[in-house]
């Protein structure tokens, strides 16, 4: 599958991070290389023509879930480089103030993933920053803590390293004591645990200080560099839309090619050319988006295998476990075995 330039760049970015983070906790270059060919195997680093949203939290969770690595996730702020948000990087930081460079970094987080997320909201002393992601694949407590590591580092390049914050939520409950104080010596502050969020607050004052790397030409340049981005990315604009149409169709259980067409607006013959002129197939989009919302249905403990492999359309249980594995490598059952343990750590 095609993938431009910049895509490239931007994922040979995030695999540079976690490869030095890797390297710093003294995993061999065999291990990593079998990291990447598992990541390669379950089509984790593209998707109907543009880099798939999971790309990087799927490659840093695969790796920290591993037991040698229960909370790699700390370091990854240690070998965080401006160059790894590509050319959004080097726009934040050439921004005015820091309330420039968070929004920018908000509102342009679709370059970096479509899986990802960082949100906003306004309060009476400042800002309250989460970080999550929008699939449940992987546990959301390390993912958010993951997110506001990298997010921590960021800023940090921005203001230089006497910046703190004033407190982290974390969603995870509290862990051993000697992670607890690992945690707080990357923060530098106080934790709130069992928190409704992953998150931090900065205040009207942080917001204003004006940043180290202020460079208005250098900020001109980035902008547009972006708005080219952005122009090359929404000719993957449509494949996207229909395989996240798609998914949400499924949900509603609506499955057939015919009937999906039908919602869209369009014929099957014309799904299937508008899909074709990016190099995709409908049964390829179908099957990734079937099994995506496997992975999601999965993830709610409180549904039966039977009645996950219903809702997905399968006829037996056994067509959908074999579907299942084809495409991840693991039986449902192990797949949900490994998310209640994700869950336990």
């Amino acid at each position: 599958m095609r993938i431009l330039d910049y895509q490239h760049s931007v994922l040979r970015s995030y695999l540079h991070m976690l490869i030095q983070t890797l390297e710093s906790t003294g995993d061999s270059f065999e291990s990593i290389r079998q990291y990447l060919q598992i990541v390669d195997s379950q089509d984790l680093l593209a998707q109907c023509g543009r880099v798939k949203g999971t790309s990087f939290l799927g490659i840093y969770a695969m790796i920290a879930n591993h037991p040698r690595h229960k909370y790699l996730e700390l370091e990854l702020g240690k070998n965080y480089r401006p160059v790894t948000f590509n050319v959004l990087g080097p726009l934040c930081f050439s921004s005015k103030t820091l309330k420039e460079n968070v929004e920018l970094l908000i509102e342009n987080f679709s370059l970096i993933s479509t899986g990802g997320k960082v949100s906003k909201a306004e309060l009476d002393d400042g800002w309250l920053i989460t970080a999550g992601s929008k699939h449940h694949k992987f546990s959301e407590h390390r993912l958010g803590l993951a997110g506001l590591v990298v997010l921590y580092a960021h800023i940090r390049f921005s203001l230089g390293n006497d910046f703190k914050f004033n407190r982290i939520y974390l969603t995870m409950g509290q862990p051993e004591a000697d992670i607890n104080a690992r945690i707080k010596e990357t923060f530098q502050t106080d934790i709130e645990y069992n928190a409704p969020y992953n998150g931090f607050k900065l205040t009207h004052g942080q917001l204003a200080i004006e940043q180290l790397g202020h460079d208005p030409q250098l900020f001109a340049v980035n902008s547009q560099l972006i708005d080219d981005y952005k122009q090359r990315f929404s000719r993957f604009e449509l494949p996207t839309r229909i395989y996240g149409n798609i998914i949400e169709l499924m949900k509603k259980g609506i499955f057939s090619k015919e009937a999906i067409a039908r919602e869209l607006g369009m014929s099957t013959r014309s799904l299937s050319q508008k899909i074709k002129q990016f190099g995709l197939n409908y049964r390829d989009i179908s099957e990734n988006a079937r099994m995506t919302l496997a992975r999601e249905y999965l993830a709610n403990f409180d549904l039966k295998l039977v009645e996950v492999a219903e809702k997905l359309c399968f006829s037996e249980n056994s067509n959908f476990t074999r579907s299942f594995k084809a495409h991840t490598g693991q039986t449902p059952r192990e797949f949900r075995s490994q998310l209640k343990a994700n869950d336990m750590n």
